[in-house]
């Protein structure tokens, strides 16, 4: 079975093939097109995106709070007890907060059993002008990365929850909420299909998952969405959306992706599999803003030989700088910096029953 690490690889690999394609076609979107601008979120889930300053050059900005933060993979060489690498600092830190590290895991967990970049036309609206925002679809149509995912999830090797508050997802018309982790089929499902609507498989997840700075009494995961809202079968989070943080577990540290403007929407239906406490079939779409700078970070997870097959990971970098093409002002100052992003999905019902063997 392929590592992560080598999943990213192959996934990178194709962006560079997809690079080289576009350079000499000229089929990417125009660089003179003029940048949107992010509509305010409403909501209570978070905020607008902040601008920094000049960050130094081994530092990113950002936008949640405004801050500059390491700009790699965050690897701590040793962090005791429950202390936990964190990324959201200028170097990667150990971080014990105050609050308590999630000991249970609630009902209506789903896993994702699909994930791809949808076509153009199905992008979300970020800037308020009525027409869809999803420039990333312009590299899907050139590059298989699509089928690169479908084949990490069948593998075990891209494994997405999501944990509501609410185990009916919304079925009795309150607003809630849905925490998402990253994980790993347990011990006693190592045979179990990982995308079977029939399968009701376990998984145990990744600590890295959880911020351990939150300021919740119970530790956070990154990537949380708040109140999302049901009406009938129709599951839907404020529009404009917020700048949140996703931390994904890579090479024994956690990469932060930020998704600005993310917005969450969602179609229950009736899962193949029911019992006491499970949830229900989603079929839904995440959309964001995302900086350029952090997709350019993947070309620094490659090895050096991969890399230097194709002139060393800075003409990677420009390759890739090329082909990703930023359309969306999210710091305000009049250059596009981030990359409009539709990503669909569908699930079903998944058990969580501990944490994966400490990384």
């Amino acid at each position: 079975m392929l590592s992560r690490d080598c999943y990213l690889g192959r996934m990178t690999r194709a962006l560079i093939a997809a690079g080289f394609l576009l350079a000499s076609t000229a089929l990417a979107a125009s660089a003179c097109d003029e940048p949107t601008s992010l509509e305010p979120p409403t909501g209570s889930g978070g905020g607008a995106p902040i601008a920094c300053g000049d960050c130094p050059a081994n530092q990113k900005c950002h936008f949640v709070d405004g801050e500059c933060i390491y700009a790699g993979i965050a690897v701590c060489e040793s962090c005791a007890g429950e202390s936990l690498c964190s990324p959201a600092y200028p170097e990667p830190t150990c971080v014990k907060g105050t609050c308590a590290p999630p000991s249970a895991f609630g009902d209506g967990t789903v896993k994702l059993v699909s994930l791809a970049v949808a076509s153009e036309e199905r992008g979300c609206d970020l800037d308020g002008d009525g027409d869809p925002d999803n420039r990333f679809a312009s590299v899907i149509a050139q590059v298989d990365l699509n089928g690169e995912l479908a084949d990490a999830i069948e593998a075990d090797l891209v494994t997405m929850l999501l944990e509501p508050t609410d185990p009916t997802w919304g079925d009795g018309g309150k607003p809630f909420g849905a925490s998402l982790w990253f994980g790993t089929l347990s011990a006693q499902s190592k045979q179990c299909s990982t995308t079977s609507p029939e399968a009701l498989c376990t998984y145990t997840v990744s600590r890295a998952s959880y911020d351990p700075a939150s300021l919740d009494e119970t530790c956070a995961t990154w990537l949380r969405f708040r109140d999302l809202a049901r009406s009938g079968a129709e599951i839907a989070s404020p529009t404009p959306g917020v700048a949140l943080d996703m931390v994904v577990p890579v090479g024994g540290g956690g990469w932060l992706l930020q998704l600005l403007g993310a917005r969450l929407d969602a179609v229950a239906s009736q899962a193949a599999v029911e019992g006491p406490g499970l949830g229900p079939k989603l079929a839904g779409r995440l959309c964001a803003a995302v900086p350029k700078a952090d997709l350019l970070l993947a070309v620094d997870t490659l090895p050096a030989e991969t890399t230097a097959k194709f002139g060393g990971a800075e003409v990677v970098k420009k390759v890739v700088d090329g082909i990703v093409e930023a359309d969306v002002d999210a710091d305000g100052d009049g250059d596009a910096d981030s990359v409009s992003l539709a990503l669909e999905w569908t699930s079903v019902p998944a058990r969580i029953v501990g944490y994966s063997p400490k990384e």
